[in-house]
């Protein structure tokens, strides 16, 4: 099933924005490296933690086993 809404121009920038900073937050700790609990980890990218050894980045590009998960925004 799929299930469009309807979002204001100005509510989707803050949603994209939002979303740039998680990704960024995850890429830049998939680099350096997990925290030893999740209760460390970054509240914003915890949702992560259960797949951290699965995540990997190449070329710029988050991945998630061979599947491209998200690019990287500089």
């Amino acid at each position: 099933m799929i299930n469009f809404i309807v979002v204001t121009p100005t509510r989707y920038k803050q949603f994209k924005e939002c979303r740039a900073d998680e990704l960024n937050e995850l890429h830049a700790v998939i680099l350096k490296g997990w925290s030893d609990t999740k209760q460390e980890t970054p509240h914003a990218i915890r949702m992560y933690w259960t797949i951290r050894d699965e995540l990997s980045v190449s070329d710029d590009v988050q991945r998630h086993e061979n599947r491209c998960a998200a690019q990287h925004e500089a």
